[in-house]
């Protein structure tokens, strides 16, 4: 039985796709120069070589990588402009899969802040307490999650 070097498949994925031409290294680069190589920079790089392409969908609803990356952008501003939040504070993401979670992940790390995720499952008590224990400067969450944030001592956006 013949195997493959761990991650093979990754690089022909990434060729596949068009990632891996001169020109797609470049703008990765260029990217990863001005943003910082983060999830949000890929994000950043994926607007630009993907623009209008489907990213997800959420609720039925098409998000392209062009919106995707604005919107990430814009919640970016308000976790550093509105809630201070800067390199290395961590920022709680209380999001059920979809494109909430999506956008506090890439907004959180376009700011080079700790991801802490959340599970949205756990109980109120159980968050507060996690909360608590990873002195977390905000959390993220969703209309069907935030109420489970009441009482720790961060913000919730």
């Amino acid at each position: 039985m013949t195997t493959r070097p761990p991650g093979l498949w990754v690089l022909r994925r990434l060729a596949e796709a068009g990632l891996l031409t001169p020109g797609a290294i470049f703008d990765f680069a260029a990217t990863a120069l001005t943003r910082g190589v983060t999830l949000a920079a890929l994000a950043a790089f994926a607007a630009r070589r993907r623009g209008a392409a489907t990213a997800l969908v959420d609720s039925g609803r098409p998000i392209s990588f062009v919106e995707l990356a604005a919107q990430c952008d814009r919640m970016a501003a308000v976790l550093r402009d509105a809630h201070g939040v800067v390199r290395g504070d961590p920022v709680g993401i209380l999001c059920r899969n979809g494109a909430g979670l999506v956008r506090g992940v890439f907004a959180a790390s376009r700011l080079g802040a700790r991801v802490i995720l959340l599970n949205p499952d756990m109980s109120g008590p159980q968050i507060v307490a996690l909360a608590a224990r990873h002195h977390l400067r905000l959390v993220i969450a969703e209309a069907d999650t935030e109420g489970r944030v009441a009482g720790a001592e961060c913000p919730v956006l």
